[in-house]
C-alpha cells in the first residue's frame, strides 16, 4: 500500500516539481509532505461519475482509496470501480448464494454501479506552492513556454506583414501577396489564444498569491491599517492586474515591431540619417513616458489618500454629525480636492504628450527623412509609427500599474513562512501551561504582559478576570497560537507549538474571540456553525450542530427562521441580537471538538436564565474550559 507521502512525492517527481533524490522525513503526513516539497493541496470530494472530468481538467491529482494513495490517470475510474466491486462482492456473497456465476457477476456489477453513483472519493488537486519565488512559479507553471509561443506567433505575423509589403510594391502584377496576407490571420489568432491562456494562468496565480499573503499577515498590523487602507489595496490590486497584463502584451508587441522597423530602415537609401533620427526619437519617447510615470505616481498616491480619507469619514459619519460643527464638515474635502485638481492637471498634460506626441511626432519627423520613392524607408517609418503607438499604449498602462504597485507590493512579495508544521507523531491532550511569558507590541517601549505563568489540566474550569485593557485578550491569543510571545514558553501536553505544528495546535485549543473580532458569514446558519469544524460535514455533523444550538438556547431562533438551519445569514445577522450572535460563536467553537475551549467575554450579553443554560452546555461539551470576564 502506497503511503500519502510516497504517492505525493512520486506525483511531484513526474511533473518536475521535485527531484527523485529528495529525502522525506518518515513522520510526515500528506499536508506536511506538501509543505516540505513546496506544493499546494486543494481537497475535493469527487463523485465517481465526475472522476474522468476532474482528471482531464487538472494537471496533477491524487486520490485516496482503500488500497492506498494513487495519482490520477485516465483509467482510474475503472480501477476504483473494480476495487469497489471486489469489496461489495465480499459483502453480498451470502445473499447471492445459489445464483450461477454469470448471474452473480451481473448482479454485483449492477449493484456496484448503483452504489457508486451515490458515493464520492477524496481527491487532492496538486500544484506548485503560490508562496514560491516568481521565477520558480513561472518555470513550474509553464508561463515561460506560453510566452515564448506568443512571441513566436507575433514574430511570424510581423514577418508576414513585412513580406506582404515587399511583394505588394515589387511584384504588383503577382497576386501572391494576397495569400501571404491571409496567412497573417491564423498566426494572429494563435497569438491571441496564447495571450489569453497566459493571462488566465497569471491572473489565477496572482490572486492565489495575494490570498496566501493576506492569510499570513499579522492580525495586529492588519487591524492597525484600518478599513480604508485595506479597501484601497484591494481595489488597486484589481486595477494592477488588468493594466499590467494588457500593458505588458502591448509593450512586447511594440518592442518587436520596433525592432522590425529598424531592420526595414537599414535597407533604405537614407539608412544612417533615418536610423539616427529614429534612435533619437525613441529616447525622447522614453523621456516622455518617464514624465508620465512620475506624474501618475504622484496622482495615484494622492487619489488613494483621498479614498482613505473618504472611507474613514463615511465610517465615522454619525459621529461627525453629532460632534463636528456643520460649517467645518467639508473643510478637509475642499483642501484635498484643490490639491487633487492641481496634480490631475499635471498628469493630464503628461498623458497628452505620451499618447499624441510620442507616436505622431515620429511620423512627421520620419517622413522628413524619407527620400523620394524610397519604399523601404516609407515602410520602416510607418511600421515604427505603429510600434510607437503600441508602445505608448503599453507604457500608459504599465505606468499606471507601476504607480499602483507601491500600494500592493506587500501582497506580491514572497509571503512569510508557513505556520510550523510540527510532527504527526505529536498529539496534544488538552493540558496547557505557560511559563515566564512576555509579550510586547512592536511599537511599545514596555511589555503588555510580563512573567505570566498559568497551568490548566484536562477537566479544569477556570475564569480569568481583570480590568479592561489589562491584557486578557492578548493572553488568550497567545494560548490559541494567534500571536507569538516575545519570550517564554507555551506548552500543550508538554509540547510547544513549533513541535506540535500549527494545525495540530488548533485542534487542541479552540478560541471564541471577542464580539467585535468574530463574524457572521454570508451563508446558511449551518455553515456559520460548522465553519471551523473538522471535515467532512456529514448529516450527522449537521444534526450535532443543531443539538448544540438547542442546548445553547437557540431553539426559538431556529424555529423563527423560515429555512431553519439553512436560513442564510449575513455580516449584519438575520434579526440576531448580540446574545444570539455570541451563542452562535460559542456553538462554532464547541463544534471544533478541541479539548481546550477558551471564551473571550462571550457570556457578557446573556440574561441570567440563558446564562445558566449556556453554562450547562459548556459543562457538558467542553473538556477544559477557560472563560475571560471583566472584573
Amino acid at each position: 500500500m502506497t503511503s500519502a507521502a510516497e504517492a505525493l512525492h512520486q506525483l511531484a517527481v513526474s511533473n518536475g516539481w521535485a527531484s527523485q533524490d529528495a529525502t522525506l522525513p518518515t513522520d510526515l503526513d500528506l499536508e506536511r509532505t506538501a509543505a516540505h516539497l513546496g506544493l499546494d493541496l486543494e481537497r475535493r470530494q469527487i463523485g465517481y461519475r465526475d472522476i474522468p472530468t476532474f482528471i482531464k481538467h487538472n494537471r496533477a491529482v491524487l486520490f485516496e482509496t482503500s488500497d492506498g494513495w494513487i495519482p490520477g490517470r485516465r483509467d482510474l475510474r475503472d480501477s476504483l470501480f473494480t476495487l469497489a466491486e471486489r469489496d461489495l462482492a465480499v459483502e453480498l456473497e451470502p445473499a447471492l448464494t445459489g445464483l450461477s456465476p454469470e448471474a452473480k457477476q451481473r448482479a454485483i456489477a449492477a449493484l456496484t454501479s448503483d452504489h457508486l453513483a451515490k458515493r464520492s472519493v477524496t481527491a487532492y488537486r496538486v500544484g506548485p506552492a503560490v508562496t514560491s519565488r516568481w521565477l520558480k512559479l513561472a518555470r513550474q507553471s509553464g508561463w515561460i513556454s506560453i510566452l515564448m509561443r506568443f512571441v513566436v506567433c507575433e514574430g511570424i505575423r510581423i514577418g508576414l506583414w513585412i513580406w506582404t509589403w515587399k511583394q505588394l510594391f515589387t511584384t504588383v502584377a503577382d497576386r501572391s501577396w494576397i495569400l501571404t496576407l491571409l496567412a497573417v490571420i491564423p498566426f494572429h489568432l494563435l497569438a491571441l489564444w496564447w495571450q489569453s491562456k497566459l493571462a488566465i494562468e497569471f491572473s489565477r496565480t496572482l490572486k492565489q498569491r495575494m490570498l496566501a499573503t493576506v492569510l499570513r499577515l499579522d492580525p495586529e498590523a492588519l487591524s492597525a491599517e484600518g478599513t480604508s487602507a485595506i479597501l484601497g489595496t484591494v481595489n488597486e490590486s484589481a486595477t494592477l492586474e488588468s493594466l499590467a497584463l494588457s500593458g505588458g502584451f502591448q509593450a512586447i508587441v511594440g518592442a518587436m515591431e520596433l525592432g522590425a522597423a529598424a531592420v526595414v530602415m537599414v535597407r533604405s537609401a537614407a539608412a544612417l540619417p533615418l536610423l539616427t533620427a529614429f534612435g533619437t526619437w525613441v529616447l525622447v519617447a522614453g523621456w516622455i513616458a518617464w514624465r508620465f510615470y512620475a506624474a501618475s505616481r504622484r496622482w495615484t498616491r494622492d487619489r488613494l489618500q483621498m479614498t482613505d480619507s473618504l472611507v474613514e469619514r463615511m465610517i465615522g459619519h454619525r459621529t461627525r454629525l453629532a460632534q463636528e460643527h456643520p460649517e467645518h464638515w467639508h473643510d478637509v474635502e475642499d483642501q484635498e480636492l484643490g490639491r487633487y485638481e492641481t496634480i490631475s492637471r499635471r498628469r493630464d498634460h503628461a498623458e497628452a504628450w505620451l499618447t499624441s506626441v510620442a507616436a505622431d511626432g515620429w511620423l512627421l519627423l520620419g517622413l522628413a527623412f524619407i527620400p523620394i520613392f524610397d519604399l523601404p524607408a516609407l515602410g520602416g517609418v510607418l511600421l515604427a509609427h505603429a510600434a510607437l503607438k503600441a508602445l505608448t499604449t503599453g507604457a500608459w498602462q504599465l505606468a499606471l500599474a507601476a504607480a499602483g504597485f507601491e500600494r500592493v507590493q506587500g501582497l506580491l512579495a514572497k509571503p512569510k513562512a508557513h505556520d510550523p508544521q510540527g510532527s504527526s507523531a505529536v498529539v496534544g491532550e488538552g493540558a496547557l501551561a505557560i511559563a515566564h511569558v512576555e509579550y510586547k507590541h512592536a511599537s511599545a517601549a514596555l511589555p503588555l504582559l510580563a512573567d505570566c505563568n498559568l497551568t490548566l489540566q484536562p477537566g479544569d474550569r477556570a475564569v480569568l478576570e481583570g480590568e479592561s485593557g489589562g491584557g486578557k485578550s492578548t493572553l488568550v491569543a497567545l494560548l490559541a497560537g494567534i500571536r507569538e510571545p516575545s519570550s517564554g514558553v507555551i506548552l500543550a501536553s508538554g509540547v510547544d507549538r513549533a513541535s506540535m505544528g500549527a494545525n495540530a495546535w488548533r485542534r487542541v485549543v479552540a478560541l471564541a474571540p471577542q464580539f467585535h473580532q468574530n463574524h457572521v458569514f454570508t451563508g446558511p446558519l449551518a455553515f456559520n456553525l460548522l465553519v471551523g469544524a473538522p471535515e467532512p460535514w456529514t448529516e450527522d455533523r449537521v444534526r450535532e450542530s443543531y443539538a448544540i444550538a438547542n442546548e445553547l438556547g437557540l431553539r426559538k431562533l431556529i424555529g423563527r427562521m423560515p429555512a431553519g438551519m439553512l436560513q442564510v445569514l449575513g455580516e449584519t445577522g438575520w434579526q440576531l441580537s448580540q446574545g444570539e450572535r455570541s451563542r452562535i460563536f460559542m456553538a462554532r467553537t464547541l463544534l471544533q471538538e478541541a479539548p481546550v475551549v477558551i471564551l473571550d467575554e462571550s457570556l457578557a450579553a446573556l440574561d441570567p436564565e440563558t446564562f445558566e443554560q449556556v453554562l450547562k452546555c459548556l459543562e457538558k461539551r467542553a473538556t477544559t474550559l477557560l472563560v475571560i470576564a471583566h472584573r
